[in-house]
Formats: structure tokens, C-alpha cells, sequence
């Protein structure tokens, strides 16, 4: 073969070999290209995924707000329970200092039944009424004294009167007028030691009217009579406040 044409073939071949490089270096860059971009549509997918499983999780933006709504309703009730707790802690912590100081309970008279052994006898009779309504006093159960417990007409609008001039913290922290009536009757009742039941009968002009008498003694020893009327409902007899008692738990709020 000539010299020329062996050249020229040596160069048409160079020529191919270097197009053929160029052609892989060009397909190796497609083929990352292409991987770099399958790389970034499986992550642009996957957020995608995520986005729409956080989006299904998340309530709507009007649910949002109700909730946001009701979570500061429940930071501003539990703000109140711990400011009841608060004011429960000192005043168990008073009652303490005054029994500390008082010292211990004076031995009951004869005939005084101990207050922590009474039960809860329901309210079918007056003799009945009276036990549940010390035995509430011995127990601090407000709840239970609130149930035990009926305004006359001229009471109730006075006890209405009175809570509805509370602040209204102090109105969620009562709870209603018969539970005030049965805070301040817990409290005033509360240092009794000792209970004797006197009298309880119903009325003799009316069959739904009648009232009981007895004898408390307190741990110092003192001996106090309590009576109440009391009125039968279709759910038993109940002891009956007066406005005179609505006053004096006013007093006692004061």
C-alpha cells in the first residue's frame, strides 16, 4: 500500500476511534444524567408521599382553629383547678394549724355517737335526713350537703343573687348556690365531734312538713343543739334553709 494511503486510513481510523470515545463519554454523562435525575424523581416522589400523609394527618385549617380554640379553653380550666388546689391546700393547711392548737378531742358525753362512724342513711325519714346531713358534715362533702339540702322560694332568689355577684372564678369554683350553702354548713358544723339525735317527726299539720332536733358536741367538748325543719319531696326529706342562712353564708364568703 502506498504511504499516502496508509496515512490516510491511519487518520480516518484515529478519527473514528476519537468519535467513538466521544460518543461513550457522551452516553456515560447521559447515563448519569439519567440517573442523577431518576435519583431525584424517587426523592421529589417520596416527598411527595410524606407531604400527602402529613397533609392527611393535619386537620383542616377551620379544625385547627377550633382545636387551638379548645386547647386554651382547657389551659384556662386547668388554670382554675390548680387555683382551687391551691386555695383547698391552704385551707386544709389552717384547719391543721387549728386542730394542732386546739389539741386533742375531749372524750364524748354519754350518749354522743362518733361523727366519723355515721353512714349515709338515704332520706326516707326526718330520723334519716338527720344522719345524712352529718354524716355529709363529717365527710367535708360539699356535694353530698348540696343534695341534702332546699331553699325555701325567698331563699333561693337570695342565694341566686349572692353567686351571681361572685367573680366568675369564683362562681366555677362554687359551682352553684346550694353548693356555697353546703361549703359554708360543712365548714360551720365541721369541728363537731360527736353527734345525738333529740327529735324527728313529721309535721302534725302537714304530712310533707316536719323538722329534727339534736345535740352536737364539738372536740372541745361544748355541747351545741341544732334543729331544721325539714320538707319531703318525691325523692325523700331534705333540711330547709331559710334566708336567714343565705345571709349568713355571705357573712362567711365575706
Amino acid at each position: 500500500m502506498q504511504k499516502p494511503a496508509l496515512a490516510l486510513l491511519l487518520a480516518l481510523l484515529a478519527a473514528g476511534v476519537f468519535v467513538l470515545r466521544q460518543q461513550s463519554r457522551t452516553q456515560a454523562r447521559w447515563r448519569e444524567d439519567i440517573a442523577r435525575e431518576q435519583r431525584e424523581h424517587t426523592a421529589l416522589d417520596r416527598l411527595r408521599r410524606d407531604h400527602e400523609s402529613l397533609a392527611a394527618a393535619l386537620a383542616p385549617p377551620d379544625d385547627l382553629a377550633a382545636r387551638r380554640d379548645e386547647q386554651r379553653q382547657l389551659e384556662h380550666e386547668l388554670g382554675g383547678l390548680r387555683a382551687n388546689l391551691t386555695a383547698q391546700q391552704q385551707r386544709l393547711a389552717q384547719l391543721t394549724r387549728m386542730n394542732s392548737a386546739l389539741g386533742p378531742a375531749k372524750p364524748l358525753a354519754p350518749g354522743m355517737t362518733p361523727v366519723d362512724q355515721l353512714t349515709n342513711a338515704g332520706a326516707a325519714t326526718p330520723t334519716d335526713a338527720a344522719q345524712s346531713f352529718f354524716w355529709a358534715v363529717a365527710q367535708a362533702d360539699p356535694d353530698a350537703m348540696a343534695r341534702q339540702i332546699e331553699f325555701t322560694d325567698d331563699a333561693r332568689s337570695k342565694a341566686q343573687a349572692l353567686f351571681a355577684q361572685l367573680s366568675e372564678a369564683a362562681r366555677a369554683q362554687f359551682g352553684s348556690p346550694e353548693r356555697i350553702m353546703a361549703i359554708y354548713l360543712t365548714s360551720m358544723y365541721g369541728r363537731a365531734t360527736g353527734y345525738q339525735l333529740m327529735t324527728a317527726e313529721s309535721g302534725s299539720h302537714a304530712a310533707d312538713e316536719g323538722g329534727w332536733k339534736a345535740t352536737l358536741q364539738t372536740a372541745s367538748g361544748s355541747l351545741h343543739e341544732v334543729s331544721f325543719a325539714v320538707h319531703r319531696t318525691t325523692d325523700g326529706w331534705h333540711e330547709v334553709i331559710g334566708s336567714g342562712w343565705v345571709d349568713e353564708a355571705a357573712r362567711y364568703l365575706r
